[in-house]
């Protein structure tokens, strides 16, 4: 059964990068490209070459052609090996959008309703 509220898009050829959050190391500058599997404005799915610890914070860069890039802070809500890969799938659920640092911004939740939009269909 779905348990989601909102419809997921796919955006072909665009590509997500990650980093922990909390991290400040040099040594964690990030990992990516990976595609981009499905997104909204509550969420994406991506694959990535390892599993990712469950409530982990991380902060994405999503890149679409055409458009500026994305940074969103989100929360690793599953992982779940992809099919006959070693790749594993990611689902990230974003923060909540406002005002002040701990918030994704209301500019990119803007965003995100247009791109949905123009990707919708």
């Amino acid at each position: 059964m779905e348990r989601r509220a909102l419809e997921r898009i796919v955006i072909p050829e665009s590509e997500v990068y990650y980093k922990q959050a909390e991290s400040f190391i040099l040594l964690n500058r990030g990992s990516g490209p990976f595609p981009l599997l499905n997104l909204n404005k509550s969420g994406a799915c991506f694959e990535a070459r390892q599993e990712m610890e469950v409530r982990k914070q991380i902060t994405l860069k999503i890149k679409i052609n055409g458009e500026k890039v994305l940074k969103l802070k989100g929360q690793v809500r599953w992982c779940a090996p992809a099919s006959g890969q070693e790749q594993i799938n990611v689902g990230v659920q974003f923060l909540p959008y406002g005002k002040g640092r701990i918030y994704n911004s209301l500019h990119t939740l803007t965003r995100l309703r247009e791109i949905g939009e123009r990707y919708q269909s």
